[in-house]
Order: structure tokens, then C-alpha cells, then sequence
């Protein structure tokens, strides 16, 4: 075998053990952002479901409205409700997986619609009862997404994280 030939293959080894080392590298500093990261994930989801089941709650009331007519009360805090769950998915929104997050502002704009469609009649007709309805099934998809989107898997790591911060 020819000289060049034994260092070519000398200088491939260490190119291959150089990207191997690389990966491992990349590998655990990932493993470990994403168990650092887990607890404030947690948080937003949960705090982003409880959200969507408050603006579901008052959707299911203003669909089982007597007469159909709507108090000013109950779209008042169907538009604050939306507001605040919106201001909070702008402030948390790198915290939640992709998946939850478009489907959750979709979900919020839904409702926020609802609201503006009964305030303009101050009743339920037929037409706001299909937006409920679309708003019902969006925050129900939204939800599912929600908690599938939390990762579950890294709630064994949670007793790594304590490892790490010591670190």
C-alpha cells in the first residue's frame, strides 16, 4: 500500500472520530436542554390548557343560552378571557410545541370571533351556534394537541435535572 494511501486513511479516521465526537456532543447538550427546559414547559402548557377549557366552559354557556338572547356580561368575559389567553401565547409561545401553539391561537381567534359575531346581534343564532361550534371542536383539538405536545417523555428526566443543576 502506498504511503499517501496510509495517510489518507489515517486522516479519514480522524475526520470520522472528530464527527462522531461532534455528534455525541450535540446529542447530550440537546438531552439536557430539554430536561432543563422541561419544568417552564410544563408550566406554559398547563397554564395555556387551563386557558382553553375556561374559554370552552363559556362557549358551552353561551350555546345553552334561554330565548337566545346573550347578556352583555358573558361576551364581556369572552372577549377578556380571549385577550388574556392571547397576550399570554404571545409571551409564552416558544415554550409550547408547534403543534399546540397553532392550533391554540386558532382556537383563541375562533372564540374571539364567536364574541364579536353575538355582540353584534346580542343573540345565538344559527350562525353563532355554528361558530361554537367550530370554536368548541377547535379548543378540543387544541387541547388533545396540548397534551400530547408536553413531552411526556421527559418526566423521568425531571430527577436528572437535579443532577444537573448541581453540575
Amino acid at each position: 500500500m502506498p504511503d499517501w494511501a496510509i495517510v489518507l486513511i489515517g486522516f479519514l479516521g480522524i475526520i470520522i472520530g472528530a464527527l462522531i465526537t461532534f455528534f455525541i456532543h450535540w446529542w447530550e447538550r440537546k438531552e439536557r436542554y430539554q430536561v432543563l427546559t422541561f419544568p417552564k414547559r410544563l408550566e406554559a402548557h398547563q397554564q395555556v390548557l387551563s386557558f382553553c377549557l375556561e374559554i370552552r366552559a363559556l362557549l358551552i354557556l353561551l350555546q345553552q343560552v334561554e330565548k337566545k338572547i346573550v347578556e352583555k356580561e358573558k361576551v364581556d368575559k369572552l372577549y377578556n378571557l380571549c385577550e388574556k389567553a392571547g397576550e399570554w401565547w404571545k409571551n409564552n409561545l416558544l415554550y409550547l410545541d408547534e403543534r399546540s401553539s397553532s392550533t391554540v391561537s386558532k382556537a383563541i381567534l375562533l372564540a374571539w370571533d364567536v364574541a364579536i359575531q353575538v355582540e353584534k346581534k346580542w343573540a345565538i343564532d344559527e350562525a353563532s351556534t355554528k361558530a361554537i361550534q367550530a370554536a368548541i371542536a377547535e379548543l378540543d383539538n387544541a387541547e388533545e394537541c396540548i397534551v400530547k405536545g408536553i413531552g411526556v417523555k421527559y418526566l423521568p428526566e425531571l430527577k436528572k435535572l437535579e443532577t444537573l443543576k448541581r453540575q
